[in-house]
């Protein structure tokens, strides 16, 4: 008939009727543990508090005193390390500069094998590994140090 629901009639805002806590006694002393440790977090400070001082005080209390103060520490944003430019590599000729990576690869039962690959900056030409680097485990060592030292003296192994 009023247009106005029993609910509402009968709610009362709590906020209205609910002043504002007092600070604890254990502020003060919270505050000059901050200023002598200023990094320590409310966990610790709760730990301080509890167990150094002997006070009985809530960790969640601590923690709300802390919000309401502002008092906390401010995490540093952990950004992405910057990675490798998105510049070209140039060389001004070939064998003079190369690329180099390496990945793993699960190889069923077999377990996981490993791919490097190894290019040349001047020509983008993938370096090829000798004949002997097909093998298992020590051949394809000595396969790619062979390569290195192939690259690295000058001597050109051509397209795949």
């Amino acid at each position: 008939m009023l247009g106005v629901s029993q609910a509402a009639l009968h709610r009362t805002d709590v906020t209205e009727g609910r002043r504002r806590a007092a600070d604890p006694p254990w502020t003060e002393r919270l505050r000059e543990w901050i200023q002598q440790s200023p990094t320590f977090g409310y966990r610790r400070l709760w730990v301080l508090l509890r167990f150094r001082d002997g006070v009985i005080v809530n960790r969640k209390a601590v923690y709300r005193v802390l919000k309401q103060k502002r008092w906390f520490v401010h995490q540093r944003v952990s950004t992405p390390r910057p990675r490798v430019q998105g510049w070209t590599s140039r060389a001004s000729r070939s064998n003079e500069r190369w690329a180099m990576d390496v990945t793993h690869i699960a190889w069923g039962q077999d377990g996981w094998a490993h791919l490097a690959a190894v290019i040349n900056c001047h020509d983008r030409e993938r370096v090829r590994p000798p004949e002997s680097s097909q093998g298992g485990g020590a051949g394809r060592r000595s396969g790619l140090s062979a390569t290195i030292r192939n690259v690295a003296s000058g001597g050109r192994t051509g397209p795949p």
